[in-house]
């Protein structure tokens, strides 16, 4: 299973019925900090979720770097986390 399908998976298993986008960045980061040629070493994670309900962002964000731990200490350097409830995606200016 690649990394960008493990990630999806384990955000599944809190919770399936999230909506989860997550995208590999890593070729625009080449040269700079982090970057390891031929691995998902930068992301970008948008999630549509129920779990964030009643969650500031920085517990969101907790939750997710929690959730990543493995991932993060196994050589992905750098996430970009967009993190909202059902109701949040449904205002205009978060549309994913």
């Amino acid at each position: 299973m690649s990394r960008l399908e493990v990630i999806t998976s384990l955000i599944k298993e809190q919770d399936p019925n999230a909506v989860v986008s997550v995208k590999d960045k890593s070729e625009s980061h080449r040269g700079h900090g982090g970057f390891i040629e031929g691995q998902v070493t930068h992301i970008h994670l948008q999630v549509v979720s129920v779990l964030f309900e009643g969650k500031t962002r920085i517990c969101r964000h907790r939750f997710m770097n929690d959730l990543l731990e493995n991932e993060l200490e196994n050589g992905l350097h750098a996430v970009n986390l967009k993190l909202l409830t059902p109701n949040e995606l449904n205002t205009a200016h978060n549309k994913i």
